[in-house]
Protein backbone atom coordinates (compact mmCIF):
# COMPACT_ATOMS: atom_id res chain seq x y z
CA UNK A 1 0.00 0.00 0.00
CA UNK A 2 2.79 2.45 0.87
CA UNK A 3 4.67 1.74 -2.36
CA UNK A 4 1.47 2.24 -4.36
CA UNK A 5 0.91 5.61 -2.66
CA UNK A 6 4.49 6.69 -3.43
CA UNK A 7 4.13 5.61 -7.06
CA UNK A 8 0.90 7.62 -7.41
CA UNK A 9 2.58 10.69 -5.90
CA UNK A 10 5.50 10.35 -8.30
CA UNK A 11 3.06 10.00 -11.19
CA UNK A 12 1.28 13.19 -10.09
CA UNK A 13 4.52 15.18 -9.95
CA UNK A 14 5.55 13.88 -13.38
CA UNK A 15 2.19 15.03 -14.76
CA UNK A 16 3.04 18.57 -13.65
CA UNK A 17 6.67 18.27 -14.86
CA UNK A 18 7.79 18.79 -11.27
CA UNK A 19 11.09 17.17 -10.32
CA UNK A 20 10.69 17.44 -6.55
CA UNK A 21 8.48 15.73 -3.99
CA UNK A 22 6.04 17.62 -1.79
CA UNK A 23 3.24 16.85 0.64
CA UNK A 24 -0.01 16.90 -1.36
CA UNK A 25 -3.07 18.80 -0.18
CA UNK A 26 -6.12 18.32 -2.38
CA UNK A 27 -8.04 21.60 -2.36
CA UNK A 28 -9.65 21.28 -5.78
CA UNK A 29 -13.05 22.13 -4.28
CA UNK A 30 -11.80 25.54 -3.04
CA UNK A 31 -11.76 28.86 -4.85
CA UNK A 32 -8.34 30.49 -4.93
CA UNK A 33 -6.26 33.49 -5.90
CA UNK A 34 -2.55 34.07 -6.24
CA UNK A 35 -1.15 37.49 -5.37
CA UNK A 36 2.43 38.07 -6.46
CA UNK A 37 4.71 40.94 -5.58
CA UNK A 38 8.42 41.64 -5.39
CA UNK A 39 8.92 40.50 -1.79
CA UNK A 40 6.58 37.53 -1.47
CA UNK A 41 3.55 35.85 -3.00
CA UNK A 42 0.43 34.58 -1.28
CA UNK A 43 -1.95 31.81 -2.17
CA UNK A 44 -5.40 32.38 -0.70
CA UNK A 45 -7.99 29.58 -0.67
CA UNK A 46 -11.58 29.59 0.56
CA UNK A 47 -14.94 27.82 0.42
CA UNK A 48 -18.29 29.55 0.61
CA UNK A 49 -19.13 30.17 4.24
CA UNK A 50 -15.58 29.50 5.45
CA UNK A 51 -12.89 32.03 6.21
CA UNK A 52 -10.03 32.40 3.76
CA UNK A 53 -6.63 30.84 4.47
CA UNK A 54 -3.36 32.40 3.28
CA UNK A 55 -0.17 30.52 2.46
CA UNK A 56 3.26 31.86 1.53
CA UNK A 57 4.25 30.63 -1.92
CA UNK A 58 7.74 29.21 -2.36
CA UNK A 59 10.11 30.78 -4.87
CA UNK A 60 13.04 29.08 -6.57
CA UNK A 61 15.51 31.17 -8.56
CA UNK A 62 13.16 34.12 -7.99
CA UNK A 63 10.19 32.37 -9.67
CA UNK A 64 7.18 31.07 -7.79
CA UNK A 65 6.67 27.32 -7.89
CA UNK A 66 3.41 27.26 -9.83
CA UNK A 67 2.88 24.31 -12.16
CA UNK A 68 -0.09 24.32 -14.54
CA UNK A 69 -1.50 21.44 -16.56
CA UNK A 70 -4.78 21.61 -18.45
CA UNK A 71 -7.48 22.37 -15.86
CA UNK A 72 -5.30 22.10 -12.72
CA UNK A 73 -2.59 24.11 -10.98
CA UNK A 74 -0.11 22.89 -8.41
CA UNK A 75 1.35 25.68 -6.27
CA UNK A 76 4.06 24.98 -3.72
CA UNK A 77 3.45 26.94 -0.53
CA UNK A 78 4.18 26.75 3.18
CA UNK A 79 1.53 25.14 5.38
CA UNK A 80 2.23 24.25 8.99
CA UNK A 81 1.36 20.58 9.00
CA UNK A 82 1.90 17.46 10.98
CA UNK A 83 3.98 15.00 9.00
CA UNK A 84 3.41 11.26 9.18
CA UNK A 85 6.74 9.48 8.90
CA UNK A 86 6.38 5.93 7.58
CA UNK A 87 9.19 3.79 9.00
CA UNK A 88 10.15 0.13 8.99
CA UNK A 89 10.11 -1.27 12.50
CA UNK A 90 13.04 -3.55 11.72
CA UNK A 91 15.21 -0.44 11.21
CA UNK A 92 14.53 0.93 14.68
CA UNK A 93 17.72 1.28 16.73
Amino acid sequence: MINEYIEKCEELFKTFDCNENYYIKNVTQYEWRLVENKDHSLLTIWKDGDSAEDYIVIKKQNKILHYMKEEYSMIIAIDCIKVAFILKNVNRR
